[in-house]
């Protein structure tokens, strides 16, 4: 890509200054476009020919290839910045587009548009927010009495998550693939192998993975789940996971989903 060839083509820079560097005495009284040395890289005594700009010195052709190996570095450095920026927001990009697939209701599209808008992605004016149709998470109970909370986009995310999860709850996500926060509320108990990989079978099914097989989920204890400051709706760090490879059983999930209000 872009960024190897420039610090490939930096260290090119970097390798004629050095030789120059060396080589300097023997080439005081240069009128030459380019010379022709043992490059002090080359283990086997390859030749090197270099570039000159015969106006100048050798030591200010020397100067004029550091100054080039620096920019370059420059370059190189802002590009990288440059490229994780736009993966950050290709993450954050498709983490919405899995809240869309997720959603059921007008009020859950509507927390998207805001989201949206507020990250700058639409030029539109942020609705007024009507506190008796906001979105609710999608809730429901397990066989064992636990409930199940989910998160159908990354604002319900960042709420269930910060502010509704008890310390001693469970956060399930599917690993490094867009989808739904959800919450294990187990009142300090601990959860049934089959209530865990229930939660872990809703975490795939409002996940980018639907329908695959085999799907990683990550689990851990709320209290290990950390919203780094300044980013974006929905992202956080987690540690002491565990992990669940779960593949979804339709036929179970039928009734439980059949809950989920489709205003």
């Amino acid at each position: 890509g872009a960024e190897i060839a420039a610090a490939e083509n930096a260290e090119e820079q970097k390798i004629a200054a050095d030789n120059l560097m060396t080589y300097q005495y023997n080439y005081v009284d240069h009128a030459d476009d380019e010379i022709t040395v043992t490059n002090i890289y080359s283990e086997t005594g390859e030749a090197l020919t270099i570039p000159l700009d015969r106006r100048l010195s050798i030591i200010q052709n020397m100067q004029a290839y550091y100054k080039k190996y620096d920019k370059l570095k420059r370059a190189q450095k802002l590009l990288a910045v440059q490229q994780d920026a736009c993966r950050a927001n290709i993450r954050h990009l498709e983490s919405i587009e899995a809240s869309l697939d997720s959603s059921t209701r007008l009020a859950e599209i509507a927390e998207i548009q805001e989201e949206l808008i507020a990250s700058g992605y639409l030029h539109e004016k942020m609705p007024k927010k009507n506190k008796d149709r906001r979105a609710q998470p999608f809730s429901f109970t397990a066989p064992d009495g636990m409930t199940i909370l989910v998160g159908k986009n990354n604002m319900q995310n960042d709420a269930l998550t910060f502010r509704t999860a008890a310390p001693t709850d469970l956060w399930l996500h599917v690993r490094d693939i867009p989808g739904s926060h959800v919450i294990l509320r187990t009142g300090g108990e601990i959860p049934s192998e089959e209530t865990l990989h229930l939660a872990a079978q809703i975490a795939a099914h409002f996940s980018k993975a639907r329908g695959s097989s085999t799907v990683p989920v990550d689990y851990t204890a709320i209290r290990f789940v950390k919203k780094p400051s300044g980013s974006v709706p929905g992202f956080v760090r987690f540690t002491h996971e565990k992990t669940l490879f779960v593949t979804e059983d339709e036929e179970a999930l039928a009734p439980i989903l059949a809950q989920d209000p489709t205003v």
